[in-house]
C-alpha cells in the first residue's frame, strides 16, 4: 500500500470538510436524553447465496452468520466499557468526527472499501501468488491460518481492484465454496492469469456461515464485507448489522480484533490522553431511541444509517491517521464493484438521486446531513461483542481489559495496516 504523506492527507480531509460545508444542509440533529434505540428484529432474507450475480446481492443479504458479532442486535442497557466516557471525551477534545466536520454529516463515494466480485464456475480460474510483502504467514488469516498462495479460484473477467492508488483491495467471494478471498494490493499479470498480492486470506462466508473474522482485510483482521454499507441497503431503508469505521488511531485492542495493529495515538503528537483512546475493536454505539431518531432532522438515509449504529453498532476496523487527520470513516461498497464489469455505479447514482453533490477535486459525490457529534455515542464492553456479560450493568470480570496478542510474526505488516484506510 502506498501510505499518503501527512500533508497530503491532512489537505483531502479539511477539502472534503469545506465541499461538504458547500451542500448547505447544515441543521443539527436535536438531542435529548440518550436512552438504548429499541430493538427490531430482522426482517427475513431469501437464501439467495449461491446465485448473485454480477449485480451484487438484494439490500436483504448479509454474509455471515447470525451469531456473527456483526450481525447480532445490541441488548437493551449493554454493559459499558469502564472508561466509556473517557473515552468519547478524549475523542472529542481530540476534535475527532464523522466526515463532514463540525457542521454535518457526509456519506461519500470515496468511502468505498475494494473491489467486491460474486464469482461462478463458469469464470476464468487464475492463480493467486503471493509475494509476502508483509512478511511469513501474511497470506493466512490469523482465524484458520490457510495459505491463499498458489490457490485457483475463479475471477470474472475484467474484475478490477480498488484503484485510488493506495490500498489496491480486492475481494472475490466463491460462491460454491462458501469461501471469501481477501487480497491486498492486488495486481494482475499481463495474460490476466495469475493475480499477485502483497497479503491475503480465506475465510467462509455465507449467509449462515462464517463469523466476518480473522482475515487479512483491515488492521482489526476483520473480513472485507464485514459491516459493509451497500447500496441496496441504503435503497431499502434497512441496514441488518452492525458498522465498521476507522478512526485516526488507537491504542491496543479488545475483542474481536485479532491484534494491536492500529496507528498508535502515541504516534500523533497533537493527539492528548492516549491513555483513553479507542482501542482497535471497540464497539461503539449512538445512544438514542428510535423515536429521537424518528424525530431528528436527517434524512431518510442518514436514518437508516442511524439507525444501525443504534441497534447493531459500529466496529473499530482499522485506523487512518498520519499526521492531523481527525475523521472518522464510514465502511461501504465501491462502484468499482460494478462498473469494471460494464455495470452502473449504484453508489455514486444513489447519492446523485437523493441530493448529492459531486466534488471534483476529490471525485467523489457527497451526501450531506445533520452532525452527529461523538458525544452522542457510548463505548461498550467487549464482552457485549464475546456474549460474555455477566449482566446488563456490568462487563464480567477480567473482559474489558482484553488485548490480543499475536503468535505469528507481524514484521513490518503493523505499520502498513495502520495507514490502511489512508486515503482521504
Amino acid at each position: 500500500m502506498r501510505k499518503l504523506a501527512p500533508s497530503a492527507h491532512t489537505t483531502r480531509a479539511r477539502a472534503l470538510r469545506r465541499a461538504v460545508t458547500l451542500t448547505g444542509v447544515l441543521a443539527a440533529v436535536a438531542v435529548a436524553t440518550p436512552i438504548t434505540a429499541t430493538a427490531a428484529a430482522a426482517a427475513p432474507c431469501p437464501n439467495t447465496f449461491g446465485s448473485i450475480s454480477a449485480a451484487g446481492p438484494a439490500g436483504c443479504f448479509r454474509p455471515y452468520a447470525g451469531n456473527s458479532v456483526f450481525n447480532r442486535q445490541i441488548p437493551t442497557n449493554p454493559a459499558l466499557a469502564p472508561n466509556s466516557r473517557a473515552i468519547i471525551s478524549t475523542m472529542a477534545a481530540n476534535h475527532v468526527g464523522f466526515e463532514g466536520g463540525r457542521s454535518a454529516f457526509a456519506f461519500t463515494t470515496g468511502d468505498g472499501r475494494d473491489g467486491i466480485y460474486y464469482s461462478q464456475p463458469s469464470d476464468p480460474t487464475v492463480t493467486v501468488h503471493c509475494t509476502y510483502e508483509w512478511g511469513p504467514g501474511t497470506c493466512a488469516g490469523p482465524g484458520n491460518n490457510v495459505s491463499i498462495d498458489g490457490k485457483q479460484i475463479h475471477i470474472p473477467a475484467g474484475a478490477r481492484p480498488q484503484d485510488d492508488g493506495s490500498d489496491q483491495h480486492m475481494t472475490i467471494i466463491d460462491q460454491s465454496a462458501g469461501l471469501e478471498y481477501d487480497f491486498e494490493h492486488a495486481t494482475w499479470s499481463p495474460d490476466h492469469k495469475t493475480i499477485d498480492v502483497w497479503s491475503g486470506a480465506e475465510v467462509p462466508i455465507g449467509p449462515d456461515s462464517g463469523t466476518g473474522l480473522g482475515s487479512e482485510a483491515t488492521a482489526a483482521d476483520f473480513a472485507t464485507l464485514a459491516g459493509l454499507i451497500t447500496e441496496p441497503e441504503l435503497a431499502s431503508g434497512t441496514i441488518n448489522h452492525a458498522l465498521s469505521i476507522s478512526v485516526p488511531c488507537t491504542t491496543g485492542s479488545v475483542y474481536p480484533a485479532s491484534g494491536s495493529n492500529g496507528f498508535d495515538c502515541s504516534k500523533i503528537t497533537a493527539y492528548s490522553n492516549h491513555g483513553n483512546s479507542p482501542a482497535l475493536g471497540q464497539l461503539l454505539q449512538l445512544n438514542m431511541s428510535d423515536a429521537q431518531i424518528a424525530d431528528s432532522h436527517a434524512p431518510a438515509w442518514q436514518k437508516t444509517i442511524m439507525t444501525a449504529m443504534a441497534h447493531y453498532g459500529l466496529y473499530i476496523n482499522d485506523t487512518n491517521g498520519n499526521g492531523g487527520d481527525d475523521i472518522i470513516s464510514l465502511e461501504a461498497e465501491s462502484d468499482i464493484s460494478y462498473t469494471s464489469l460494464g455495470g452502473q455505479p449504484l453508489m455514486a447514482n444513489y447519492v446523485k438521486n437523493h441530493g448529492g453533490t459531486y466534488y471534483s477535486p476529490l471525485s467523489r459525490w457527497i451526501l450531506s446531513g445533520p452532525e452527529l457529534n461523538i458525544t452522542d455515542f457510548r463505548v461498550l464492553s467487549p464482552c457485549v461483542a464475546q456474549g460474555a456479560c455477566s449482566g446488563t450493568g456490568a462487563p464480567q470480570a477480567g473482559v474489558a481489559s482484553v488485548h490480543h496478542k499475536r503468535t505469528r510474526s507481524t514484521g513490518h505488516r503493523k505499520g502498513h495496516k495502520a495507514h490502511r484506510r489512508g486515503r482521504r
